[in-house]
């Protein structure tokens, strides 16, 4: 790293920091829509009536439901016209999957000027939703609080980033992807603290979004921790196959812990494919 990008890093690191010191951060709210849904899927049977009227209120997110329903991920033999027919294809569990995956997009992963990067940011936090979802699967686990917590262990990455935006305006600051990225590595943690801490979200939320890296030592909801962890890092995997190979994933202790076998392994590491075209699916 150059010294001119040391010091880059180092006005944009003092900067944020005294930001945060002052308390002069605007949070961002919680979406209506992603809320309501995040109660669902906190249980166990989720009431497909309940999802079908959040749908109707919003015709946004009517219509990227049906995109989705349509796409190649989860098309079946004829193309669906109806929201009813979406629905009914998406099944209850993904639909709410879907609706909230949708409404945290159109919200909080919106920064201009930056959409490239923002585009990765999420499609990080998808990825490991999605895998969170196959690996609380073959776990026995509930699958709505590990998907949501893997859409949420992320979501601090979007503020770290307006702020670079901020800065690199009005203090006249140079940057790019690369400083905004190791920014976004150190300040995240300490951001999506503070949103999810301000959005009261469900306990078991809040630990695997929050405490996930900690699952051996955590008090509580050790298991849903350990399933954000390894969708995590699946996600990193899936992104970057040169810089985290798949031998890190095989030989994590992480896989016993949650009771999975190398058989289980091999099948997060085959839906790599898969994975990639839900998130093309979601892609908006």
């Amino acid at each position: 790293m150059t010294s001119n990008i040391t010091q880059q890093i180092d006005q944009y690191r003092e900067l944020i920091k005294q930001r945060i010191q002052s308390g002069n951060v605007r949070l961002p709210i919680l979406p209506k829509v992603a809320g309501e849904v995040i109660k669902l899927t906190d249980k166990s049977e989720i009431n497909f009536n309940e999802l079908s009227s959040l749908i109707l209120k919003d015709q946004v997110l009517a219509g990227h439901v049906l995109k989705i329903a349509n796409s190649p991920a989860y098309s079946g033999t004829s193309p669906v016209t109806t929201l009813r027919d979406a629905s009914t294809r998406l099944g209850a569990k993904l639909l709410a999957k879907t609706i909230l995956s949708v409404s945290l997009k159109s919200d909080l992963f919106i920064v201009n000027g930056y959409e490239k990067l923002i585009k990765e940011l999420w499609n990080h936090s998808l990825a490991s939703s999605l895998y969170a979802n196959v690996i609380a699967g073959l776990s026995n686990n509930n699958s709505g609080p590990s998907f949501a917590a893997g859409l949420l262990h992320s979501v601090g990455m979007p503020m770290v980033l307006q702020l670079v935006s901020e800065f690199s305006s009005r203090k006249n600051i140079a940057g790019d992807d690369d400083i905004s990225k190791r920014l976004i590595a150190e300040f995240n943690p300490v951001f999506t603290k503070i949103i999810i801490k301000k959005w009261n979200l469900p306990p078991v939320i809040e630990m695997a979004t929050l405490n996930y890296s900690k699952y051996k030592t955590v008090k509580l909801f050790k298991e849903e921790c350990a399933i954000t962890y390894l969708a995590n890092n699946l996600s990193i995997w899936l992104h970057d196959e040169r810089s985290f190979h798949a031998t890190k994933l095989i030989n994590d202790p992480v896989l016993a812990f949650l009771g999975l076998s190398p058989k289980d392994m091999d099948t997060l590491l085959e839906k790599k494919q898969l994975i990639l075209e839900q998130i093309e699916s979601m892609s908006f």
